[in-house]
């Protein structure tokens, strides 16, 4: 009889033990499942940039490839031909200098080639930018969540190590409830009746 109050108070403490594991391994899991969201979405977030600065650069090479093009159509035109046009007027139209004309055009073609290049890059480089900026704010985001995350653990370990005592108390007064003669007969009652 002496030895039962111990088999008790260890198998309280057992119990507190096991339920305070239960909600130490479901503070992990959540806490896990919430970075793994958190990185989830930041993947998801630096793809679209990728992508997003890949088109950018996609849309760059498309535009010079037509402008290069229309400049190459531009600058057949004002190529001489190896036969002269025939003119029905004695005086004929005023010459054209084409080797003027040719330059101011292409000039005008390279200024614009040089706008279309500047406007582009500076697209391409706010993308890196921003997706730097976004994995600054990730990571202090990151430091945040995993700083909460610890104090919450270490909350949680104060809490059940000062709890602990009071919750085997309460389960040794449970333990004795369930041995008072009353529990036993209405145990006994419901064995009889066959529950």
């Amino acid at each position: 009889m002496a030895s039962e109050p111990r088999d008790f108070e260890r198998e309280a403490r057992d119990r507190v033990t096991r339920r305070q594991e239960r909600e130490t391994r479901a503070l992990t899991e959540f806490q896990r499942g919430e970075c793994d969201r958190d990185t989830a979405r930041q993947n998801r977030a630096l793809e679209n940039s990728i992508a997003n600065q890949a088109s950018v650069e996609a849309d760059k090479k498309t535009a010079l490839a037509e402008h290069d093009k229309q400049w190459k159509q531009a600058s057949d035109r004002l190529t001489p031909r190896p036969i002269p046009a025939p003119a029905f007027d004695m005086m004929g139209p005023p010459a054209r200098n084409l080797v003027q004309d040719h330059d101011e055009m292409r000039q005008r073609w390279s200024e614009r080639r040089g706008q279309m290049v500047k406007d582009l890059d500076q697209r391409i480089a706010a993308c890196e930018d921003a997706r730097t900026e976004m994995q600054q704010g990730f990571a202090r985001a990151n430091e945040a969540r995993d700083q909460a995350h610890s104090e919450a653990r270490r909350d949680l370990a104060q809490r059940q190590e000062q709890s602990f005592d009071v919750l085997v108390k309460k389960e040794l007064d449970r333990a004795d409830q369930w041995n008072t003669p009353k529990f036993n007969q209405r145990s006994r009652d419901g064995d009889a009746r066959g529950l």
